[in-house]
């Protein structure tokens, strides 16, 4: 058929190759994210899976920017620490007491492993060397310190 009667009769239903591939627009990001592995479109339905939009790949790689605060100039400070209790509420207790701004904050490593790589990244200022030495007493292991 000719491009125009395709254009005005076809529904994206017609041609979809992988109906089975979508996700719901009440899902969570961590549930949804996997499913960009193997393909750079998704669309969108809602419980009655009536299609909503669409999500591309350069969608969650701008949620990722966003995460790691990629549009805000700041320091960003990689550390790790050892997987136990209450280790995130004490770097809350050195970030509040520096009076730090976070920019970002995001861990890695949730497996089982000893130890849990920790990006953070905050404002600029002139109580980094100090704010990056008490991390270090308190038992984090300071990776990297850059101004991004």
């Amino acid at each position: 058929m000719d491009r125009k009667t395709f254009l005005n009769e076809t529904t994206a239903g017609d041609v979809a190759m992988h109906k089975d591939y979508y996700i719901h627009d009440e899902e969570v990001f961590e549930h949804t994210l996997p499913m960009f592995k193997g393909f750079s479109v998704l669309a969108v339905v809602n419980q009655s899976e009536k299609f909503l939009g669409l999500v591309t790949r350069f969608d969650v790689i701008e949620q990722f920017e966003s995460a790691f605060g990629v549009n805000k100039k700041g320091v960003r400070i990689a550390f790790t620490s050892e997987e136990s209790s209450g280790r995130i509420e004490r770097l809350g207790d050195i970030i509040k007491s520096y009076h730090e701004n976070v920019i970002s904050l995001a861990t890695f490593d949730e497996t089982d492993k000893l130890a849990r790589r920790i990006v953070l990244k905050i404002e600029e200022n002139d109580n980094i060397e100090a704010f990056t030495k008490k991390l270090e007493k308190t038992g984090f292991r300071i990776l990297s310190v850059k101004n991004v």
